[in-house]
C-alpha cells in the first residue's frame, strides 16, 4: 500500500459513523426501530373504525376515538360513555395481536364527545387478558381494578 493514512482514515471514519448511528445522532428513523406496539397496531388498523386515531408512542398504545353518543337523559350520559369506553376497550384487546399487547407497556385511550373527555390507562399486558374473557363479571372485575379511568368537561 502506498498510503496507508489514507486506509487507516477511511476506516477510523466508517467506525465514527457508525457509533453516531448506533447512539441516535445521525441516522435516526424511528419508523426503522421494532416495538411490540408497533406490532399489536397492526390488526387493529386493519379492523378498527375509520374514526379511530392509532399510534405509537415509543412502546405505548395511544388511540383516539371521537363519539357523539346521544341519550334521552342526561344524567346517564356519563354511565353510557363509561360503558362504550369499555366496550372499545375490549375490541382494542380482541383485535390486537394477544402477544405483542401483553408485551406492550401502556395502552391509553382517549375518547371524545362533545361535553366530556374521557381518558383510560392500563398496562398491555391487564388488557390482553380482556381478549380471553367471556363472563361480563370478570370483565367488569378486571376493568375496575386494572384500567385507570378520568372524565372531565369540555371547554
Amino acid at each position: 500500500m502506498k498510503k496507508p493514512l489514507l486506509a487507516i482514515g477511511i476506516l477510523l471514519f466508517t467506525i465514527l459513523m457508525m457509533d453516531f448511528a448506533r447512539r441516535g445522532i445521525f441516522f435516526k428513523n424511528e419508523k426503522y426501530i421494532a416495538t411490540s406496539c408497533k406490532s399489536a397496531i397492526v390488526m387493529l388498523e386493519k379492523r378498527a373504525p375509520s374514526t379511530w386515531e392509532i399510534d405509537c408512542d415509543a412502546n405505548v398504545l395511544v388511540v383516539s376515538i371521537e363519539t357523539d353518543l346521544k341519550t334521552q337523559k342526561e344524567d346517564m350520559l356519563q354511565t353510557a360513555l363509561y360503558r362504550q369506553l369499555a366496550n372499545h376497550i375490549i375490541f382494542i384487546a380482541k383485535n390486537s395481536l394477544n402477544e405483542s399487547l401483553e408485551r406492550t407497556t401502556m395502552v391509553r385511550v382517549r375518547m371524545l364527545h362533545p361535553k366530556y373527555e374521557l381518558n383510560a390507562l392500563s398496562e398491555g399486558k391487564y388488557i390482553a387478558r380482556l381478549a380471553t374473557m367471556n363472563k361480563p363479571e370478570f370483565i367488569a372485575e378486571q376493568l375496575k381494578t386494572f384500567v385507570n379511568t378520568q372524565i372531565k368537561p369540555r371547554e
